[in-house]
């Protein structure tokens, strides 16, 4: 099971490093107008991280583990949805309130990818 662990956190490790280099490679909006359209685009490429995760063969024993920390992420991408869908709303105090919720769900997907052991998609990554 070690050696199998192993392939998999390193392949996934490899998934968020991609991930987060194509992040930094996005252009920075300027403004809040262009604030949504970026956050699209970030959504964009966590959305395909969340798929890439669910597609790796899961070591045996650990499937309750792995579907909980591709769960924590994909819950990350759906209130970012929210979150861009108020941003084009100009719902303000809706943002507030999903920037909060954002923070507790990036805390939570990144300590279970901590406690797996796959540091790119934790605490010291983009969601960290």
């Amino acid at each position: 099971k070690g050696i199998v662990k192993a392939a998999f956190v390193a392949r996934a490790e490899g998934l968020c490093k991609e991930a987060a280099d194509q992040q930094g490679d996005l252009r920075e909006p300027r403004n809040q107008a262009a604030l949504a359209g970026y956050l699209d685009a970030v959504l964009a490429i966590e959305e395909r991280v969340v798929d890439e995760l669910g597609a790796l063969a899961v070591p045996p024993g650990d499937e309750a583990a792995v579907a909980e920390l591709i769960d924590a992420r994909a819950k990350l991408n759906v209130k970012g949805r929210e979150l861009t869908g108020a941003m084009r709303a100009r719902n303000g105090r809706q943002q507030a309130a999903i920037a909060d919720e954002l923070v507790v769900l990036g805390t939570a997907a990144a300590a279970k990818a901590d406690a797996y052991g796959i540091r790119e998609c934790g605490t010291g990554s983009i969601l960290g």
